[in-house]
């Protein structure tokens, strides 16, 4: 796909799901995911092709970000960054800790946590699961706000941009207050919040307590499973748990007419790597579904990089710099992961499109140049290959795509078809890992899609639908290639946390 256009997608995808203290990521290796093989993440991987798709998604989600906007593959993983800090040598401040601080502490933590029943471990109380289910309702809203603000932006439709301010924008902000309204009530917002900011606060006052309790929640010698070329990882799952069965997603549209608008606030030095010095008429417009989806890690405890009563020996040591976009040896972690789906390309018929520049090649698009979009195998069907046996891929022994769009090379071992191979280890996790998840409040994303469907039906000018249209046929002057239909799901971007400065030694504590 044209450069400019990749380019393009990406700024308006960062405009529209960047919330302060994040960035966007964008994988440039084939990353894609069927409804079952997502399913056997969360239920624990059994068969041959569940591990590979398991796998395939811990390597993928616990990559250490290098804060650009391209990803691709690394061996660098959160599990071990973490398990190194709150595991290694450093050096705590001093703190008290009482009673009367107990107890608060231990009211907060009741309001956000309980015990499962099953595995003893910690898991989010229903108040705490419903605030997350109505915040990603209030998100979704703000992003849909946002999306139509870009697109208004790059028009020169007068009478589009005078519906944009009539009609559009007063019916969003109404839905978003709305939204604000159910979080805050539905989803005890101010209780949560209120019990977020007790356990912060208690944290600083007992260091040494603070940091026990943080290092408890992953140890690699008990904790990782092994896949079956025994590579260890730590399990990993999303939520909502019932995303991938959700009937409405919400949409996507850029067409050509905003490439150019979106190219002038792209990176120079972005556009300066691949040559883009304009916009191709190639591209008619790109469309697609998408929704993000939560990343689940009871191990992992990101209040560690906050807190500021530790250090490590080495005064000028940075995890992360705090910098926009943050540098150093963790400068974020993956928080969210962007699906696709119904991926529609319109070009005009008899174009020549640009020829795609090394490099340049978004995972989704991977698939049109070679006509086939690559899928894990479901878990009951693991890709067969000539000697009869399956092989399950190691994702992170991969090596980067070949500059002219070649696939994926990794080590692989033969196992027997007909085995039933559970992963090594780690299966009081995997089973905590399901109490953790939460479902979609799918008639909130319907009213989503249902108002913005209404708006666009009714808004003057010709802009294309905001959402793909498979079943139409295209108009004759436009050739159309379609990816990740019939439940195929592609990894579109990678929604990263940063760090702020860390560690940020507070220099007002007593230091030993």
């Amino acid at each position: 796909m044209d450069a400019a256009v990749q380019i393009a997608l990406m700024e308006k995808l960062k405009a529209v799901l960047a919330e302060p203290g994040t960035f966007i990521s964008f994988p440039t290796v084939p990353l894609s995911f069927t409804s079952d093989g997502l399913a056997s993440i969360i239920d624990g991987a059994q068969t041959p092709g569940e591990l590979q798709i398991q796998t395939s998604w811990l390597g993928a989600v616990n990559q250490v970000p290098t804060g650009e906007m391209l990803m691709s593959l690394s061996d660098r993983y959160l599990w071990k960054a973490f398990a190194d800090v709150v595991h290694g040598p450093v050096k705590l401040a001093q703190g008290t800790f009482s009673a009367e601080d107990q107890a608060a502490l231990a009211a907060a933590e009741a309001t956000l946590y309980r015990a499962d029943p099953a595995t003893g471990q910690r898991v989010p109380s229903d108040k705490l699961k419903a605030y997350d289910q109505h915040r990603d309702v209030w998100f979704g809203w703000n992003q849909t706000l946002r999306k139509r603000e870009i697109e208004v932006a790059a028009s020169p439709d007068s009478e589009e941009r005078k519906y944009w301010d009539e009609v559009e924008r007063p019916t969003y902000l109404g839905k978003i207050r709305e939204a604000e309204d159910l979080w805050r009530v539905a989803g005890f917002r101010q209780e949560i919040d209120a019990a977020y900011g007790t356990v912060k606060a208690f944290a600083a006052r007992g260091p040494s307590q603070s940091w026990t309790q943080w290092g408890s929640r992953l140890s690699l010698d008990i904790d990782t499973q092994s896949d079956l070329n025994s590579i260890k990882s730590v399990p990993t799952g999303f939520s909502p748990v019932d995303f991938m069965h959700a009937g409405t997603w919400p949409s996507f549209t850029l067409g050509n007419a905003e490439v150019g608008a979106l190219l002038a606030r792209a990176p120079a030095d972005l556009l300066q790597r691949f040559a883009v010095t304009g916009v191709s008429p190639d591209i008619a417009s790109v469309s697609f579904e998408y929704t993000s989806v939560t990343i689940l890690r009871d191990w992992f405890a990101p209040e560690v990089f906050q807190a500021r009563f530790w250090r490590f020996g080495d005064a000028g040591r940075l995890l992360s710099d705090g910098a926009t976009p943050p540098r150093g040896e963790l400068p974020g972690y993956i928080a969210a992961v962007v699906f696709l789906r119904n991926l529609i390309v319109e070009r005009r018929a008899g174009s020549q499109p640009e020829p795609v520049r090394p490099g340049l090649v978004l995972s989704p698009f991977i698939g049109l140049r070679k006509d086939s979009i690559p899928v894990s195998p479901g878990p009951m069907a693991p890709r067969p290959l000539p000697d009869q046996a399956v092989r399950v891929r190691d994702h992170r022994m991969g090596t980067a795509l070949r500059a002219a769009g070649g696939v994926m090379t990794a080590r692989a071992v033969a196992v027997d078809r007909g085995a039933n191979v559970a992963a090594i280890g780690a299966e009081p996790r995997v089973m905590a890992l399901k109490a953790q998840t939460f479902n979609r409040l799918d008639a909130k994303y319907a009213d989503i899609a249902s108002v913005e469907r209404e708006l666009a039906v009714r808004r003057p000018g010709i802009r294309p639908l905001p959402f793909p249209r498979p079943q139409q046929p295209a108009p004759p002057e436009i050739v159309r290639q379609t990816a990740f239909t019939g439940g195929d799901m592609g990894v579109l971007a990678f929604v990263c946390r940063s760090l702020p400065r860390c560690p940020d030694p507070d220099p007002a504590l007593v230091w030993t």
